[in-house]
C-alpha cells in the first residue's frame, strides 16, 4: 500500500516538474519572440553608438586596472552579443532567435564586424545557436533607451540594489556568517567590474535574485520542504541567460544559503543527523537544477532543429568537445594544475604577485589554525563539512571543462564565490568566536 502511494507521489512530482519546465520554456521562448519583434529602427541609434564605442577601443580585452585579471573587460564577446541583438529579423522572429545570426568578416575583429554590420547593412553570415542568448529579452528593450555604456551603468545599479537587498535581509535575520561571506566573496572576485561586461552579468544577477527569494521566503519560518521547483527554474534560467561563464554560482550560492538557514529547524524525523538531511536536500535541489539546466540546453537544440529544419548537432558537439578537452597541451595533469592555478591566482589577494600569494597563504593558515584551536565543543563537524564540500564544486568544474576554464580564467574564477561563502559558513559552524575574541583581549591586557 505504501509502495503504491510512494509511486503515485513520485509520478505526480515528475508530472509537476514537467509542467513547470514546459511553462517556463514556453514563457522564455515567447519573451524572446516578443523582444525580437522590436523594429531595428527603434534600436539603431543606440546600437550604432555602441558599435562606435567598441570600435574605438584599442584593446577588446582591456583592463580597468593593468594586469589585474578580475578587471578585464570582454568587449569581444559583447560585440558578438550586440551584433546578434542587431541582426535579429523582426519579420521572422521565431527562426531568428533560434539561429542567432551575426556578421563576421574574414579579416576583421568582432568590434569591426559589428560596426560594419550596423553602418554598412551587411547581412549576417555566422550562426551562434548553441546558446539561448536569453539576455536578448532585456538588451533589445534597453537598446531602445541606452547605448552600451548606459546599459553597463544600469547593470551596475541593479547589481548594487540586489546585493544590498540580500545583505540587508541577511543582517536583519541575524545571518552574519552569510553576510560576511557574501561581502568577502564579492570583494575577492572583484564583483565591481562585473556589470561592465554583458557576458559576466547574467549569472551573478540570477544568483542574487534567487538568493534574495530564498532568504525572503525562509528567514521567518523555515520549513522542511525544499523549494525544488525554484531550483528547477533556476537551472533553466541559467542555461537561458549564460554564455558558459560561472553557471555553478546560481546553484551553489543559493544552496549554501538555504542549507545554512535550515539550522533554525530541528532535524526532521527519519534522518540520523543534520548532515544526512543536508546531503539529501542538496542532492534533491542539485538534481532539479541540473535537470533544468541540461534539458533547457537540449530544448534549444531540439527547437532549433525543428524550426529551422537543420541538423544542428555536428555544430554543437564540436564546440562541446573543444571546451571540455581542447589543445592546451598534451599533459593532462599539467593542464589541470594550470587551469586551477589561473583561476585561483585571479582572486584577491593572490592576483597581486608574490606578495599577494604570501598574504593569501598566510590567511589560509590562520583560518586553519582558528578552526582547529578554537573549535566549539558541540560543533557539528559533519554538517559544517557538507557546506565545505559544496564549495569545492567549482574546482571540479575547472577540471572537467578544462580548456574553457584555462583560457577564460579571467571570468570563470568568479565561480569561487561559492567556495569563499562555504568557508565563511564552515567557520561559523565550528569556531567558538567568543573564545577567539576573549583570548585576544586577554593577550592585549597582559
Amino acid at each position: 500500500m505504501n509502495t503504491e502511494a510512494d509511486n503515485h507521489n513520485i509520478l505526480f512530482h515528475i508530472l509537476r516538474c514537467a509542467a513547470v519546465f514546459l511553462i517556463t520554456l514556453a514563457t522564455a521562448v515567447c519573451l524572446l519572440v516578443l523582444s525580437a519583434m522590436i523594429p531595428r529602427s527603434a534600436i539603431k541609434d543606440n546600437v550604432t553608438r555602441s558599435a562606435e564605442y567598441f570600435v574605438n577601443e584599442e584593446n577588446m580585452f582591456s583592463y580597468a586596472i593593468p594586469y589585474l585579471p578580475g578587471s578585464r573587460q570582454d568587449h569581444y564577446a559583447d560585440s558578438i552579443l550586440t551584433s546578434i541583438v542587431w541582426n535579429i529579423d523582426p519579420s521572422s522572429p521565431l527562426s531568428s532567435v533560434m539561429k542567432d545570426m551575426y556578421y563576421k568578416g574574414k579579416l576583421q575583429n568582432e568590434n569591426e564586424n559589428l560596426y560594419t554590420s550596423v553602418t554598412g547593412n551587411y547581412e549576417p553570415n555566422t550562426q551562434y545557436m548553441r546558446y539561448w542568448h536569453g539576455s536578448i529579452i532585456f538588451l533589445r528593450p534597453l537598446f531602445c533607451i541606452f547605448s552600451i555604456q548606459g546599459i553597463y551603468i544600469w547593470h551596475l545599479i541593479v547589481l548594487i540594489v540586489l546585493a544590498g537587498l540580500l545583505l540587508m535581509q541577511l543582517f536583519r535575520s541575524g545571518e552574519y556568517a552569510l553576510s560576511i561571506g557574501i561581502i568577502v566573496a564579492l570583494i575577492m572576485t572583484m564583483a565591481c567590474f562585473i556589470p561592465f561586461t554583458l557576458e559576466y552579468t547574467w549569472t551573478i544577477m540570477l544568483t542574487l535574485v534567487i538568493s534574495n527569494i530564498i532568504i525572503f521566503r525562509f528567514k521567518k519560518l523555515p520549513n522542511t520542504k525544499a523549494p525544488v521547483y525554484l531550483f528547477l527554474i533556476c537551472g533553466m534560467l541559467t542555461c537561458f541567460f549564460d554564455f558558459l561563464t560561472t553557471e555553478t554560482l546560481t546553484l551553489l550560492v543559493p544552496l549554501i544559503i538555504l542549507l545554512k538557514l535550515t539550522e533554525r529547524i530541528p532535524v526532521p524525523s527519519g534522518y540520523k543527523n543534520r548532515a544526512v538531511y543536508m546531503i539529501k536536500t542538496a542532492f534533491s535541489l542539485g538534481t532539479h537544477w541540473i535537470f533544468g539546466y541540461v534539458f533547457m540546453w537540449l530544448s534549444k537544440w531540439a527547437l532549433a532543429a525543428a524550426i529551422l529544419g537543420e541538423n544542428v548537432m555536428p555544430y554543437v558537439t564540436s564546440h562541446i568537445s573543444e571546451r571540455i578537452g581542447g589543445s592546451v597541451s598534451d599533459n593532462i595533469i599539467g593542464n589541470i594544475f594550470a587551469s586551477l592555478g589561473n583561476n585561483i591566482r585571479s582572486l584577491i589577494p593572490f592576483c597581486f604577485g608574490e606578495i599577494g600569494v604570501a598574504i593569501g597563504i598566510m590567511a589560509l593558515i590562520i583560518i586553519i589554525y582558528i578552526c582547529f584551536v578554537y573549535r566549539k565543543k558541540d560543533a557539528d563537524i559533519r554538517a559544517a563539512s557538507v557546506l565545505l564540500i559544496i564549495g569545492i564544486v567549482p574546482y571540479l568544474r575547472y577540471m572537467l571543462v578544462l580548456n574553457h576554464s584555462y583560457l577564460h580564467y579571467f571570468f570563470t574564477f568568479r565561480a569561487q564565490m561559492a567556495g569563499i561563502l562555504a568557508i565563511s559558513v564552515f567557520m561559523a559552524g565550528i569556531v567558538d568566536w567568543r573564545c577567539v575574541f576573549h583570548e585576544d583581549k586577554r593577550k592585549r591586557k597582559s
